[in-house]
């Protein structure tokens, strides 16, 4: 069941993905090529905080080989996804897996993702 619920968490993802890119204008990178950078970005971001429990964001801006602008991106979808949390204030903000978070990790993992 927890295979599931996860894939449901990915399916919300990329469907919110999806209703974000058609309401952008068009640009040369394809839809596919967008959700494949944006689901990239939203792993590492897992990645990063499955193996230390949270991440100030400062250090994740440091240690991270996203550009600021896609990582505050995709911190704000996996925030909007309930895939994270954000607390602190600002300049002292840490990123925390939330339950669908910890479950996405589980199934990355599971799939050597």
């Amino acid at each position: 069941m927890e295979s599931k619920r996860s894939t449901d968490v990915f399916t919300t993802y990329l469907n919110t993905l999806d209703s974000k890119r058609e309401a952008e204008p068009a640009t040369s990178k394809s839809v596919s090529e967008t959700r494949t950078s944006g689901l990239a970005n939203m792993l590492e971001v897992i990645a990063k905080l499955d193996a230390s429990g949270s991440e100030p964001i400062r250090n994740l801006v440091d240690h991270s080989s996203l550009e600021f602008f896609n990582l505050a991106r995709t911190l704000e979808s996996m925030q909007q996804e309930e895939i994270v949390t954000i607390t602190g204030d600002p300049g002292h903000q840490v990123v925390k897996l939330t339950d669908n978070g910890r479950s996405l990790a589980r199934l990355s993992r599971s799939t050597g993702t």
